[in-house]
C-alpha cells in the first residue's frame, strides 16, 4: 500500500496531461465559431430593434399629429428620438421607454446613412424624420460588425417600415417601383 500510496505523490503522467490538452482542443474548436457569431447576432438584433423603431416612430408620428426624428450619432455609435416641446417646438430627446437613447452593442456600429440631398454620411449626426402626415425621410442605414458581417435597413417612406436586407447594399434611398 505504501509503494502505490508514493506512486501517486509524483503528480500527472505525461499521457494524462495529453488527454486534457486534446479534451481542451476539442472543446475549443467547437466553441470558437460559436462566439464569434455572438456579434453577428447582435448585429441582427440591433437592425431589427432599429426596424422596430422606425415602424414605431411612424404610427406614432401620425398618432401626435406631430414630427419625429430619428437621430444617429455616428461618432457615438447612438441613435436616439427627439419630439418637438411644447410651446417652443423646438427639438428635445424623448423619454418614451421605445424612444429612448439606445448605445449599439459592443462590435456592432453604423457604418454611414444615406439620406437624400446629403449623400452617405459616416460622421456626425444624421436625422431622420417621421411626419404626422404619413410620411418618413427616405433613408438607408447599413450596420456592421466587428467580423465583417453587415446588414442594410431600408426605410419605406410610404410605409414607415424599415426593410432589412442582409449584407452592405448599395441602395439608394428612393423607394423601388415593383418593376424594378
Amino acid at each position: 500500500m505504501t509503494a502505490r500510496w508514493r506512486r501517486s505523490d509524483r503528480g500527472f503522467t505525461l499521457i494524462e496531461l495529453s488527454i486534457v490538452l486534446l479534451i481542451v482542443a476539442i472543446v475549443t474548436r467547437f466553441a470558437l465559431p460559436k462566439l464569434r457569431s455572438l456579434t453577428a447576432a447582435e448585429l441582427g438584433a440591433a437592425t431589427r430593434r432599429l426596424a422596430h423603431l422606425t415602424r414605431y416612430l411612424y404610427e406614432e408620428a401620425a398618432l401626435r399629429g406631430e414630427v419625429l426624428t430619428l437621430n444617429f450619432d455616428l461618432d457615438r455609435q447612438q441613435y436616439w428620438v427627439a419630439r418637438p416641446e411644447a410651446g417652443t417646438g423646438l427639438p428635445v430627446e424623448a423619454t418614451d421607454l421605445l424612444a429612448r437613447r439606445v448605445e449599439l452593442p459592443a462590435g456592432v456600429r453604423v457604418a454611414d446613412v444615406v439620406v437624400p440631398g446629403a449623400g452617405t454620411l459616416s460622421a456626425g449626426l444624421v436625422p431622420t424624420r417621421f411626419y404626422p402626415e404619413g410620411y418618413a425621410d427616405r433613408t438607408v442605414v447599413h450596420l456592421v460588425d466587428s467580423a465583417g458581417h453587415a446588414y442594410t435597413l431600408r426605410v419605406d417612406p410610404v410605409r414607415g417600415r424599415g426593410e432589412v436586407i442582409e449584407g452592405y447594399q448599395n441602395l439608394d434611398s428612393r423607394p423601388r417601383s415593383p418593376a424594378e
